[in-house]
């Protein structure tokens, strides 16, 4: 998994260089910049797997080399076309988070503090799925994020560009 915020803090790159130097050799600026340099990246995630967790300040050139899988994006080696996910990989998506809400509710209810970290999350996935054109899946997180906060403009903002491309017809 690729840190990306940790990646301008020298103590932070310090040690990766020991645990994981071919992290440090993605990063633009390591120790300066949260930056990833995009054709390394590509080439670390055409040997490995590669994860991303997704931030509001992503590079917009790293979004098409993003897929969800599991609670993580996965990057690609070549970028993707935006557009619906496989349907397989939508339903996977759609089943996890549905069964991680579900176990971690007590008496129906979600803590105070794992709410608002479900909330974050369903807000950073309906973000980078709505950037890369996953309109479909961005949707359901947007729906999960606004169960749990249905007073946010951040999601009434991302839900109205969602109705805009729908309506309009626009595509991703």
């Amino acid at each position: 998994v690729v840190h990306r915020n940790f990646l301008a803090w020298e103590s932070y790159v310090r040690q990766i260089r020991v645990t994981a130097p071919e992290i440090v050799a993605v990063a633009a600026a390591p120790g300066e910049s949260t930056r990833l340099d995009p054709v390394a990246l590509r080439a670390l995630a055409a040997t490995r797997p590669v994860f991303l967790e997704y931030d509001v300040n992503v590079q917009p050139e790293l979004e098409p080399l993003l897929t969800p899988e599991g609670l993580l994006l996965r990057v690609g080696a070549t970028p993707t076309a935006p557009g619906p996910l496989p349907v397989a990989l939508r339903d996977r998506q759609i089943a996890l988070y549905t069964n991680l809400e579900r176990s971690l509710r007590h008496d129906g209810r979600l803590e105070l503090e794992t709410g608002r970290h479900l909330l974050w999350q369903h807000y950073m996935m309906a973000m980078a799925l709505t950037r890369t054109g996953r309109d479909d899946l961005a949707r359901f997180h947007l729906a999960r994020a606004r169960a749990i906060n249905p007073e946010s403009p951040e999601l009434d903002a991302l839900g109205a560009e969602l109705e805009r491309r729908r309506s309009q017809k626009i595509p991703p």
